[in-house]
């Protein structure tokens, strides 16, 4: 009966290059109705991917509410030195219904 949920994964990160900087990319296809009205909670309504390593990324993502058809989104973050796991998932703060499939989380290394 509560108005929002967050289902996550704590995943553990490889050993890193330090001479590299490496970004997390979560991404999955979601289909949303997520309404903004009633208000429900204090929390802004939205819905979407999650993902902690440092600030947590919580549905900063557009579409995040309405009602809206399958799309592929994407998110990256930044690893900050020492990292050793990312939490990644979903979070839904709202009424109606999230849907989710394919989701994926890549670590990246990129040369300066």
């Amino acid at each position: 009966d509560e108005p929002w949920m967050l289902l996550t994964q704590q995943v553990a990160l490889p050993a890193l290059d330090p001479d590299k900087r490496h970004t997390l990319v979560l991404s999955a296809e979601l289909k949303g109705d997520v309404p903004t009205e009633p208000e429900l909670h204090g929390f802004e309504h939205k819905a979407g991917l999650f993902m902690r390593s440092g600030a947590p990324s919580m549905a900063e993502h557009e579409p995040n509410n309405g009602v809206w058809d399958w799309q592929r989104i994407d998110v990256s973050e930044a690893v900050l030195s020492g990292k050793t796991r990312v939490q990644a998932g979903f979070l839904h703060q709202g009424g109606g219904t999230l849907w989710a499939r394919d989701p994926s989380l890549k670590l990246v290394a990129c040369d300066d």
